[in-house]
């Protein structure tokens, strides 16, 4: 009884695992709320907005930037296709952000559709998400891919 129990944990840690690092082929973007003023930011706004340098949008709102959970295979292609790093070295550059008190990380965000939800709700908001899941109360701003 036991070992048959085991034997089905060890094949869903697997199976999760797969799921994990399997590769994404999803086109992420980097979204604001429909209701945003703005509608495009470069490549560099959206870093600094992302790894803590920029707090404020170019309109002067204060930027609320989410990031979707670790588990998430797109939040390190995002990063990746942004900065050239892999998510264990933006990992590692929050703790020593926030051991020294300098900058908090991005809100996590539950899942792409809390995203979308928080993001649909607040126009100084700024995520990335799969082009696939966007929808009107959205705008795409930068493709990290072009």
């Amino acid at each position: 009884m036991k070992s048959n129990r085991l034997t089905r944990i060890i094949r869903c840690t697997l199976l999760l695992a797969l799921m994990i690092s399997a590769p994404v082929n999803a086109d992420v973007v980097v979204i604001v709320s429909a209701n945003c003023d703005a509608t495009a930011l470069s490549r560099r706004e959206i870093i600094n907005i992302f790894m803590g340098r920029y707090r404020f949008l170019p309109s002067g709102h204060a930027a609320k930037p989410y990031d979707l959970p670790t588990t998430d295979p797109r939040k390190a292609q995002f990063y990746l296709a942004l900065t050239g790093k892999n998510i264990s070295d933006i990992d590692a550059y929050w703790a020593r952000l926030v051991l020294t008190g300098n900058a908090s990380p991005p809100d996590e965000a539950s899942s792409q559709e809390a995203m979308l939800d928080k993001i649909a709700r607040n126009p100084w908001s700024i995520g990335y998400l799969d082009r696939s899941i966007i929808d009107n109360r959205v705008r795409v701003i930068f493709d990290p891919e072009h």
